[in-house]
């Protein structure tokens, strides 16, 4: 009769051992919901990144092209009416500094032209607005402190040049002059002192607002920066998870 008796160790070696992947295979801290809660707040920061990039650029839009219109209309009112006289007087100083007015037209047009590439680019979908590698080359380091001391320098040096030494020969301050106001009468119909003495105000308070808009822009450029780090504990995570 066969025996039924079991070598001594035999049931050991028939106990199947567990597969290694599961206990080898690496958790996230945090608990399991750590994967979901990372996906959420990186779409979370995407969302607020793209929100305020587009709210900024807008204002930057909007705001530089009023300081372009106000700059044009204030050379268009110098050139067209420069060479008229009456009872031997003209509009003008002698020798007027209109470099100032150039110089903030010039700033202005060139924030108008690069704040409304993005604003189209966002509202017509493209993918470059999109996608969230282009968040670092639009709020890159070096693009937020061109912003910063372009506007800072063009509003330091139109408000600097405003009657510099009491010499009151550029556009804003001749327009905002007191010999400004004894010949508006007699030059009225080709130039609104009142009008261009205000809007050039103006637009040296807008100019302070765009360098404004360059500490919004470290903001984004911050939140950019968070949004990177998230990402890359995202694909972390996966890779843990075999994702």
């Amino acid at each position: 009769m066969a025996s039924s008796h079991k070598p001594q160790g035999a049931e050991e070696e028939e106990t199947p051992v567990s597969g290694g992947n599961e206990l080898e295979k690496p958790f996230l801290p945090g608990g399991p919901d750590n994967h979901s809660r990372l996906e959420r707040r990186d779409a979370r920061l995407k969302r607020q990144i793209r929100y305020l990039k587009f709210v900024s650029r807008l204002l930057g839009l909007m705001m530089s092209g009023v300081v372009v219109g106000m700059m044009i209309n204030t050379t268009v009112s110098y050139f067209g009416s420069r060479t008229t006289t009456i009872d031997g007087l003209t509009p003008w100083p002698t020798s007027p500094k209109i470099w100032p007015t150039f110089m903030m037209m010039s700033v202005s047009a060139l924030g108008l032209l690069t704040n409304a590439v993005v604003v189209i680019s966002y509202i017509s979908g493209q993918k470059a607005a999109n996608d969230a590698s282009s968040v670092a080359s639009f709020f890159s380091g070096l693009s937020i402190l061109t912003h910063l001391v372009v506007w800072a320098v063009a509003a330091g040096l139109f408000k600097q040049q405003n009657a510099t030494n009491g010499v009151e020969n550029d556009l804003w301050s001749w327009s905002c002059s007191t010999t400004a106001d004894a010949r508006a009468e007699a030059f009225k119909e080709v130039v609104n002192y009142d009008f261009l003495c205000k809007s050039n105000f103006t637009s040296w308070y807008i100019s302070l607002a765009n360098v404004g808009l360059g500490i919004i822009s470290i903001v984004l450029y911050g939140l950019a920066m968070a949004r990177v780090r998230s990402k890359k504990k995202l694909r972390q995570a996966q890779a843990a998870r075999g994702v």
